[in-house]
């Protein structure tokens, strides 16, 4: 059980490291790292024109890897809670 956990926080730290070096290969198209604006959210998809094609293939690898680690962290919280 608490190998779930150890791979989530792999994951998810994998996940924010891509997402950095992505940061790299932005184009000037791309909004201002810490822009919270609405109109600026935009799913992963629809951000290919934000970055190259090798720091648009980093972000979505990033988005994967975070995502899953967050998805194991929640089922082994939710198993903890469950299974006491």
């Amino acid at each position: 059980m608490i190998y779930s956990l150890a791979v989530s926080v792999i994951l998810m730290a994998t996940g924010l490291v891509l997402f950095f070096l992505a940061l790299r290969y932005r184009t000037p198209e791309c909004p201002p790292l810490f822009s919270f604006r609405l109109k600026n959210l935009k799913p992963i998809w629809k951000q290919k024109e934000w970055f190259t094609p090798k720091g648009y293939r980093l972000t979505v690898w990033s988005s994967v890897t975070a995502g899953t680690g967050a998805l194991l962290g929640v089922i082994y919280w939710f198993n903890m809670w469950i299974g006491g």
